[in-house]
């Protein structure tokens, strides 16, 4: 069948794509085995009629060519004076499209900078797709996955006994935290689960925020994590019946430093896909 290529977007610029599949053709196996076969127990004849039988199977055997059917998916653009091309293979079947949702995730989070970008803090890209949110993280901090009741968590690892920065991501249906929906009592069972963590906690502040587009709230206070005094910063948002929270602790005297770098990182690229 002729391929139809049609117009779609690369990278925010126009681009084409196409879909296509094709099978590949593996060379037949040339190398037969009978020794095998040879082993069977009894008279010289019945072992040789064996070898036989089975010298002429691996011979049938050895001129047959398999296939493997592969889907491709294809998307390029220009810019610049540059050709940019996005390939997708797929070896499932032809009825089996589970891996099309995730081409198009790859395609949208294609981006172009201009020449000469520096961006102002390396990260990587964390992705949940049960829960279907995604963020950025720095690349100094390691991945920990349900650690201690959080979905993930991103830990400054430091030698020793020292306390590097941690961000904890955790989510709950909002009826196994016996929540309405509310934010303020939302807010106010935050409130209520720090004695259970940090000791001595004393809040700072406290306002309204905007968190992967949904109205949020945020809560700054310190305490005492034996033997460390930590500053914190609470997030937290409800979306699709489920509240979301990011937290974040570091001792206090480097969290003016430190967190600069969290909010416009993980915080700022939070959001539901």
């Amino acid at each position: 069948a002729a391929l139809v290529v049609r117009a779609c977007s690369v990278a925010g610029r126009d681009g084409y794509c196409v879909r296509f599949r094709t099978s590949v053709l593996a060379p037949p196996n040339a190398s037969g085995r009978v020794a095998d076969a040879a082993k069977t127990t009894g008279d010289a004849s019945a072992s040789a009629a064996a070898a036989s039988a089975a010298a002429s199977t691996t011979a049938a055997a050895a001129t047959k060519t398999t296939s493997t059917s592969t889907f491709f998916e294809l998307r390029w653009t220009v810019a610049d004076g540059k050709a940019y091309v996005l390939t997708f293979a797929s070896t499932a079947g032809a009825s089996d499209r589970r891996a099309e949702p995730l081409f198009a995730r790859l395609a949208s989070s294609f981006e172009l900078v201009p020449a000469g970008f520096k961006p102002k803090y390396s990260t990587r890209r964390y992705e949940n797709l049960q829960l279907r949110v995604r963020l950025d993280y720095p690349v100094h901090l390691a991945v920990h996955e349900k650690v201690m009741g959080a979905i993930v968590s991103f830990v400054e690892e430091l030698p020793g006994e020292e306390f590097g920065s941690h961000v904890n991501f955790v989510s709950h249906r909002l009826e196994d935290m016996s929540l309405t929906g509310d934010l303020e009592q939302f807010a106010d069972t935050i409130r209520k689960q720090m004695p259970t963590f940090v000791q001595n906690y004393v809040i700072e502040e406290e306002s309204d925020v905007t968190l992967g587009g949904e109205p949020g709230k945020r809560i700054v206070y310190r305490g005492t994590l034996p033997p460390f005094e930590a500053r914190f910063a609470q997030y937290f948002t409800i979306h699709d019946r489920r509240a979301f929270i990011i937290s974040y602790a570091v001792q206090a005297g480097r969290f003016d430093d430190e967190f600069g770098r969290i909010r416009d990182t993980v915080l700022d690229s939070f959001s539901f896909f």
